[in-house]
């Protein structure tokens, strides 16, 4: 799997978990239909910029309960 990396300027998680007023949040394009570029009819995935510098963490294997 993999991810690609979108700026908390076009995040729109970012807009709800920013601290920003309902009276602007409710106002928050952004929030309601998310970046432009997603919306875009000519939007490609192999056009976003992808960013290598983060530090990749490995998780171990959750264990397996009985059900």
């Amino acid at each position: 799997m993999h991810w690609n990396f979108v700026s908390g300027l076009e995040n729109p998680a970012d807009c709800g978990t920013r601290g920003i007023p309902p009276t602007k949040l409710e106002k928050c394009d952004l929030w309601f239909n998310g970046p432009d570029w997603l919306r875009s009819s000519t939007f490609l995935i192999g056009e976003l910029k992808i960013i290598h510098n983060y530090k990749k963490t490995c998780l171990p294997k959750p264990k397996e309960h009985p059900s």
